[in-house]
This record gives structure tokens, sequence and C-alpha cells, in this order.
């Protein structure tokens, strides 16, 4: 078999468990489902990926850095400059916010029904949320902002908070809220410095 079938098969499971989990929940979908759903043999799938678990984590790593691609790619669409592009993370989550397949954020639940700390999941959830802390910290330093360590940390919730509540409510405001706080606290940042 060739290395290019191998790695088309890995992507077909990969892609295929990764819409199942965030859609159905990781618990409602079985190896099974999943062999099903992505047209391979139950032995190619155990071949890439020896138990559910490692699956799991493959999901969860794979999907974050997609997410993550697709947020830097909007916010830098849609702001040029690294104070403006702190916004933008709001208005870019905002539109994930909008998508008909949103289901809240994936290692967020993830974490919440894998509820066992010690899960390897939950480091590879831990994994892709500090990539988008990164990120963000990133740009508080771009802008020369103060404490761009607190600023980022203090993002990550209201980001967080605003996926929760919205998958809550589903009423198109959570994003907007957030970004209210976020300018408060971007201007906080620039008072001290």
């Amino acid at each position: 078999m060739s290395t290019l079938r191998i790695s088309k098969a890995r992507e077909k499971i990969l892609q295929t468990a990764l819409e199942l989990f965030y859609r159905k929940g990781i618990n409602r979908v079985g190896v099974d489902e999943v062999v099903e759903q992505s047209g391979v043999a139950k032995m190619t799938l155990y071949k890439h990926f020896p138990s559910k678990n490692d699956l799991i984590n493959e999901v969860v790593l794979k999907g974050g850095e997609l997410w993550l691609q697709w947020f830097m790619s909007t916010v830098e669409r849609l702001a040029s400059d690294p104070e403006e592009r702190l916004i933008a993370v709001f208005d870019a989550i905002h539109l994930w916010f909008e998508a008909p397949h949103f289901r809240g954020c994936g290692a967020i639940n993830i974490v919440t029904e894998l509820a066992e700390p010690t899960h390897s999941a939950h480091l590879s959830s831990r994994t892709r949320k500090s990539d988008v802390y990164n990120y963000i910290r990133q740009l508080a330093d771009q802008a020369s902002l103060q404490q761009p360590d607190d600023l980022a940390r203090q993002f990550m919730l209201l980001i967080d908070g605003a996926t929760v509540n919205e998958l809550l409510y589903r009423n198109q405001l959570s994003a907007k809220d957030a970004k209210a706080i976020a300018s408060l606290l971007l201007d906080h940042y620039k008072k001290r410095s």
C-alpha cells in the first residue's frame, strides 16, 4: 500500500471523527460509526489509531490546529494593526458563533465530557487552548501593551465565557458583550503603559 493511500485513509478517519465527535460528542460516537462514516476498514483505523483514546487525542490536536488557523486568518483579515486585531478577536468569534454547525469549543466540550482530569485528552485540550492564548499574548506584545500575560489570560476568560454563553442562549449577543469588556480591558492596559 502506498504512503499516499495511507495518508489519505488517516486523514479521512481524522476528518470523520472530528466532525462526528464535535457534532455528537465523544461518548456517543463509537469506533464502528467512525469506520462506517469514513469508509475505511476497522483494521485500517486501528493501524493508525491503536485505541479510541489515540484517535480522540489526534482529533483534539487536529481540530484545534484547524480552528486556530481559521481564527488567526480571520482576525488578520478583519484588522491590520495588532491593537485592532485584539478587538477583532471578538468579531471573529461572533462569525464562529453564527456558523450553522457551531456547537461550542471542541476543547471545552471534550474536557467536560471526559471529566477525568488525568485523561490524555485534557492535556491535548490544554495545548490547544495555550495556542490561542499565545496568539493573543503575541498581539498584546506587538501592540506594546503592559502586562500582556494578564491581558491574554483575561481575554481567554472572555472568549471561553462568551462561547459557553452563546451555546446556552444562542442570542448572538455573547461576542458583542465580550468585545465591549475587551475594549475596557484594552484601555486599562494602554493607560498603564
